[in-house]
């Protein structure tokens, strides 16, 4: 099992007066730490705990030899 750190922000969809709709982000929550077999079971149990329709996530930290390729934000 390998420990894989991920950096949680709350945010809410915003529309200004041009119609452009983006990401307001509102609140910085505590670093979650997860315990798993492999990236894609964390990124499963980050979003189970924060669901990515008010939360990103974003891997900052791991203990396994080799990171992931793709670490983008969801």
């Amino acid at each position: 099992m390998a420990h894989y750190t991920f950096e949680i922000f709350k945010y809410k969809w915003i529309t200004d007066k041009d119609g452009d709709t983006y990401r307001d982000y509102i609140d910085e929550m505590p670093h979650l730490i997860v315990e798993a077999e492999n990236y894609i079971e964390a990124t499963f149990k980050a979003q189970k705990k924060y669901p990515s329709d008010k939360y990103t996530h974003m891997l900052i930290d791991t203990d396994v030899e080799k990171w992931p390729a793709d670490i983008s934000m969801f």
